[in-house]
């Protein structure tokens, strides 16, 4: 039994992180944490957000998972439990490795694994310390077109109120906001699969495509469950082409804003094209 995880999804956001930890929270061959996105890899662990979360359950264990069964969440049982008491044993200790791997010691024979697109873009020097504490750990990344990818999560950040209205509507505003935020730090999958994949075994890393998740979802989920290990055949709770951010509001970007966009990124699109193939000589065929 590999020790800690036996997978990273690193990424990327908005390209389909979250539609993943759903197909394997409740596929039979996976147990995952409760918590999608540990940030143990890139921030002091835990981070607010989960360790608000690791009080809250704590405190009402219960409720707690009565509470995620009405959101479409695996319920709570006992190894859960000891998961929160193990995070909540991690507050000031830092980003030990050896505590990040007892997160997963409730896993027994079946496969685990940590959800964080923000891995993507950590240090070398923390890639190489992950690596020599876990080398036989897998790692995936799930590409998109850098363009829709970075406008996807400006959606995101619109429908949270992060900014202005004008900053989503007027250029000048847009590129103070743009150029201000993360939105492109996140989309340069060239860098993060070459920081990433030249560290590991051709058999530990793989990616796979956004694309395919609109398109076959089925074909997807099958490649990525085989890449992990798990049996495909085996079903979930949801069907593959289930995606609850569906009624989501989507943001339209004026044709000026989607120009600004298009150009900053029309480097990472050659380099895709050249290093991916596939869909990715699609994205850079779109925008010429």
């Amino acid at each position: 039994m590999n020790d800690g995880p036996d997978f990273l999804c690193i990424g990327l956001q908005k390209a389909g992180t979250g539609w993943l930890y759903d197909q394997l929270q409740f596929h039979p061959d996976f147990w995952m944490p409760p918590v999608k996105e540990l940030h143990f890899l890139d921030k002091s662990f835990p981070n607010k957000k989960v360790a608000s979360t690791i009080t809250k359950v704590l405190s009402d264990f219960d409720r707690a998972s009565r509470g995620r069964n009405r959101k479409d969440r695996r319920e709570l049982d006992e190894r859960d439990r000891d998961f929160y008491e193990c995070a909540k044993a991690c507050i000031g200790k830092g980003n030990n490795l050896d505590l990040y791997a007892a997160l997963f010691r409730q896993k027994g024979e079946l496969i685990a694994g940590d959800i964080t697109p923000a891995y993507s873009n950590i240090e070398e020097e923390k890639i190489d310390a992950f690596v020599a504490r876990f080398p036989k750990t897998k790692i995936l990344i799930l590409l998109r077109d850098p363009v829709k990818r970075a406008i996807s999560q400006i959606g995101m950040a619109y429908r949270g109120q992060k900014a202005p209205e004008a900053s989503f509507r007027e250029l000048e505003a847009f590129k103070t906001f743009f150029e201000g935020g993360p939105f492109g730090r996140r989309s340069y999958a060239t860098r993060y699969v070459k920081n990433w994949g030249s560290r590991l075994p051709a058999a530990q890393f793989a990616y796979f495509f956004f694309d395919d998740l609109i398109a076959q979802p089925d074909v997807l989920r099958s490649d990525i469950l085989t890449f992990l290990g798990a049996d495909p055949s085996k079903s979930s709770r949801f069907p593959p082409g289930f995606n609850r951010k569906s009624k989501e509001e989507k943001l339209v970007l004026s044709e000026d804003i989607q120009a600004y966009i298009q150009e900053i990124f029309q480097d990472e699109l050659k380099l895709s094209a050249e290093m991916f193939g596939g869909h990715a000589n699609a994205w850079l065929a779109r925008y010429k």
